[in-house]
């Protein structure tokens, strides 16, 4: 049987991609690279791994880091750098060792108790996804303990 199907009525139709399987039709998504009136398809195997052409820029495997850099900084009642900017940070990991909070803020702006990006209670623990390279400071409601930071590289 024929692939594609008209789709709507005749004032809206389109066709849609797709492939017949044992009478079923499954549509076909295209993933955009951008490129205008693009036929590229993306192609899943039977064991569900994605087939990317060679020329391709998506990335196909998985980014580890392989490096870890501990730091501890004192805490303080003023906007103190957590970390720097790095663009190699693959990710991070802060852990408020201190009985007070710490008001959290990604960026260069400085960082205080009614302007931050969140709060890590005493104890708490945070891991920055992956992708954020950026600046971190923080700010505690009083100056005991300190932060503990891991930076993944």
């Amino acid at each position: 049987m024929a692939d594609n199907k008209q789709i709507g009525g005749t004032s809206v139709a389109f066709t849609a991609a797709t492939d017949e399987i044992a009478g079923v039709d499954y549509q076909f998504v295209k993933i955009v690279d951008g490129t205008l009136d693009s036929t590229y398809k993306l192609v899943v195997t039977s064991a569900g791994e994605m087939m990317v052409k060679a020329t391709s820029t998506l990335p196909t495997a998985e980014v580890r880091a392989t490096t870890a850099t501990r730091t501890i900084v004192a805490a303080a009642t003023g906007s103190t750098p957590i970390l720097a900017a790095n663009a190699a940070r693959k990710s991070s990991l802060l852990y408020n060792d201190s009985t007070s909070v710490a008001y959290i803020g990604m960026g260069t702006a400085t960082v205080s108790s009614t302007d931050y990006s969140f709060p890590l209670a005493g104890g708490g623990i945070y891991e920055v996804e992956y992708g954020y390279t950026g600046v971190i400071k923080a700010a505690w409601v009083s100056a005991t303990g300190q932060m503990r930071v891991t930076e993944f590289i």
